[in-house]
């Protein structure tokens, strides 16, 4: 019976321990740096229009008149732009979603 209670015993502290563990991790969240609050500029509505060019090189064949708005907003708690695309092109119509961050390797 006693071996039981100390094996309960030291299974509570050990989950006890874990607990507190994992609050710490939780209770620091990061925040968005410098380099994210850059991507603000770019916040709210957005239309383009004009003409888009036949280069066969790259595989865009078709030229003609672009008409796009983007609906962009910050996501995931500041750390990236979403920008939603709505438009017409020569093909038709083009929905989009461009996620946008900053990378920390390449410091762009």
């Amino acid at each position: 019976m006693r071996t039981r209670r100390s094996r309960l015993h030291t299974i509570a502290l050990g989950l006890c321990g874990w607990a507190s563990a994992s609050s710490l991790l939780w209770s620091q969240t990061p925040t968005p740096g410098p380099e994210h609050k850059k991507l603000e500029v770019f916040v709210g509505e957005w239309n383009f229009e004009g003409e888009s060019r036949a280069v066969p090189a790259l595989g865009m064949t078709d030229a003609g008149k672009v008409s796009y708005r983007h609906v962009n907003q910050m996501a995931n708690g500041g750390f990236f732009l979403e920008a939603r695309r709505t438009g017409m092109e020569p093909r038709g119509a083009v929905p989009g979603l461009f996620v946008y961050s900053y990378n920390a390797v390449s410091k762009t």
